[in-house]
């Protein structure tokens, strides 16, 4: 229970291939944080972590000794439940900031905690702050933003909403303005008093034919 309340500066014991023997334990330990002493200094007849005795490091002097036992030992990378790793214990550092399943942030600060080898495609096919171009009109957007740009897109087609016809966004309101056959317009001779109001594009033609003395005696 002492050893869990430390700070441990030292290397740990729990990945080595071998387990130490008591005699090995007591010879490698720091005294103050009970791991295995990480570049060790000795002072009187303490084994110390350069970490661990900052304030008496002018009293300290290097343990060859323990440094050599140290070098020595081997361990297991700690994600053993995926990866096979075993080498000195002096390189488990430079391996975890290579080991492919090691926990990292994604690199795009989403904030997602993936396993290394999974970053790039996290990246390519969820992370909401990569940034993607849109399909449509090719502005570029991070992911989370894409589905309420397309929402308003002016290049996203769309259908129009009287006659079906495909078109862009951007073109429904000259559409409707001028070509769909489907959309009520108003009879050119309404303001000249034609009772016909609203009149569906397709049909004006027609309106026209029949009406042809009517609208000329409006005139």
């Amino acid at each position: 229970q002492q050893n869990d309340k430390k700070t441990h500066h030292g290397f740990k014991v729990d990945y080595l291939t071998e387990e130490l023997s008591e005699m090995q334990r007591d010879f490698l330990q720091c005294t103050k944080c009970f791991g295995i002493a990480r570049d060790a200094l000795r002072i009187g007849e303490d084994t110390l972590c350069r970490s661990c005795c900052i304030q008496q490091k002018h009293y300290a002097s290097v343990d060859e000794r323990v440094r050599r036992s140290v070098a020595r030992l081997t361990i297991r990378c700690p994600l053993l439940r995926n990866c096979d790793w075993v080498g000195y214990i002096l390189e488990g550092e430079e391996h975890l900031r290579k080991c492919d399943y090691f926990l990292i942030e994604c690199p795009k600060e989403c904030r997602a905690v993936i396993k290394r080898n999974e970053t790039e495609n996290h990246v390519a096919t969820c992370c909401p702050m990569f940034q993607v171009n849109c399909n449509y009109c090719g502005g570029e957007f991070y992911r989370l933003e894409l589905t309420d740009h397309l929402t308003t897109c002016p290049s996203y087609p769309i259908n129009c909403t009287e006659c079906g016809e495909e078109m862009h966004r951007f073109e429904r309101s000259i559409h409707i303005d001028t070509v769909c056959q489907m959309a009520e317009i108003e009879c050119p001779y309404a303001k000249y008093s034609c009772k016909i109001g609203k009149i569906i594009r397709r049909d004006l033609l027609a309106h026209k034919k029949e009406s042809y003395i009517e609208h000329q005696d409006m005139i």
